[in-house]
């Protein structure tokens, strides 16, 4: 009976170690289309952007961001972010379909300092943002090529119930730019909370 028993648990590891290892053969396969995918709609957008770079625009604050279509998705820029080496196209807006392609706006305008981006936790989008520290730089490039800086003030771990404090800067946490991204057990999530700089 205990040799039985003993059998039944051996393979039990052993089918939860093949899961795992799939698991785990997926999400890098699936980490790597995204940021391919990432690449090819930014060659797309780098062609569409063709006016000179202006920083910080006096625009009206109530000006709806402009986007360019690419593979019928719409794109606000691209972001960088120097210290992870990574620069990803932003889309207009997000779902989970998005998601799967390329970071999007979650809410609020680079316009109204309160914009907020999402993505997921792929190494080639944001799985690595929890390593940002502060004054770790930030570059928004909104597709009329003007180009906003920040750099990091904060990184923060919220509830995916806090959706107030992910969106809304306060007197007591003043923000201009927000990134986040779920963390690897998808309960939480990881915020980086950034200020504009000249």
């Amino acid at each position: 009976m205990k040799r039985r028993t003993g059998t039944v648990f051996i393979v039990i590891g052993f089918a939860l170690m093949v899961a795992a290892l799939v698991l785990t053969v997926y999400n890098l396969w699936d980490s790597r289309r995204a940021g391919e995918a990432s690449k090819e709609i930014l060659t797309s957008l780098d062609k569409q952007l063709d006016r000179e770079s202006v920083t910080f625009p006096t625009d009206n604050p109530d000006r709806e961001m402009p986007t360019v279509k690419i593979d019928g998705y719409r794109y606000l820029g691209k972001l960088k972010i120097p210290d992870l080496d990574i620069e990803v196209p932003v889309m207009d807006k997000w779902d989970y379909d998005r998601l799967l392609i390329s970071p999007c706006r979650y809410s609020g305008s680079v316009y109204k300092n309160n914009m907020v981006i999402a993505a997921h936790n792929y190494s080639t989008h944001f799985g690595n943002i929890q390593s940002l520290q502060p004054d770790s730089k930030v570059i928004f490039t909104d597709v009329e090529k003007n180009v906003y800086k920040y750099k990091v003030l904060t990184v923060e771990t919220l509830s995916p119930h806090q959706t107030d404090e992910l969106e809304t800067p306060t007197k007591s946490d003043p923000w201009d730019l927000t990134l986040f991204t779920c963390t690897y057990d998808g309960s939480r999530r990881c915020t980086i909370r950034c200020e504009k700089i000249k």
